[in-house]
């Protein structure tokens, strides 16, 4: 079994099946279209996931929905999207 294939192994018993998809979009390198739906879930786990997720995709076109996310109920959600922030802004060319 090849490493990407354990790691989702593992993270589908780990999480919750919406956390791992949201994961598995982001170690598939998905648009930031495809994981900005689940910054709307009901689940603040989601939210958190989808937030980092498109931190680590360094994708400046997440910026507008982590802003968004950071005045999230949940304060996970708002770290999280913080942390994704700083991130992409820490990932921006000179």
């Amino acid at each position: 079994m090849s490493w990407p294939l354990l790691s989702l192994a593992l993270v589908a018993r780990a999480a919750s099946p919406d956390v791992a998809a949201i994961q598995s979009l982001e170690w598939a390198r998905a648009p930031v279209a495809a994981i900005t739906p689940a910054t709307r879930a009901p689940s603040s786990e989601v939210r958190r996931a989808a937030a980092i997720a498109l931190g680590r995709s360094r994708d400046p076109a997440a910026i507008p929905t982590l802003e968004a996310l950071s005045g999230d109920d949940d304060p996970s959600v708002r770290i999280a999207a913080a942390e994704a922030l700083a991130a992409i802004d820490g990932a921006a060319p000179a």
